[in-house]
């Protein structure tokens, strides 16, 4: 039956097998009946700009399709990101990766780390590393030099003496 009507007997050229009979199925898999927002009532909801939505529907936060020039937004995929309640901004580090520390330690820590780094690296490429001084540097003077430069220059530095 088709809307409370029946179906008049037509022939779709296939014949039962095994002594069967043939059923024709016919599905509306059209988006018509789907739930959905468009992209400036998804955006009202979400409390965020129409362009934002089409930014999550690029990439995929937000399930949504064209009809012509309208996006449309599935109501289940707004549904979820309201339930998940994501704050602005970028996400936050959870409690576990948070150092706790004050400015001042961290800064250390920081250049500790560094230092140790470069140790390394001077280690593995066979240089030595030479911090930088509060005397004037010459122009394009690198920091970084083979080891028989860096003893000549500090043994022709004015400040070293050989006694």
């Amino acid at each position: 039956m088709i809307n409370e009507k029946p179906i008049e007997k037509f022939e779709l050229g296939h014949e039962p097998q095994h002594g069967g009979i043939v059923i024709p199925v016919a599905v509306d898999c059209s988006l018509a009946r789907v739930e959905a927002f468009t992209a400036a009532e998804t955006a009202r909801i979400l409390g965020v700009s129409p362009a934002r939505v089409t930014q999550m529907c690029a990439s995929g936060q937000l399930t949504s399709w064209k009809e012509g020039s309208r996006r449309m937004v599935l109501k289940e995929s707004v549904d979820n990101r309201l339930i998940e309640q994501p704050g602005p901004g970028r996400p936050k580090y959870d409690e576990d990766e948070v150092i706790d520390m004050s400015p001042a330690e961290y800064t250390k820590f920081v250049q500790d780390f560094y230092d140790a780094r470069m140790r390394e690296l001077a280690a593995e490429e066979d240089i030595s590393v030479v911090k930088k001084s509060k005397t004037p540097r010459k122009k394009n003077q690198s920091f970084r030099q083979a080891p028989v430069d860096a003893v000549k220059q500090e043994l022709e530095s004015p400040q070293v003496s050989l006694a």
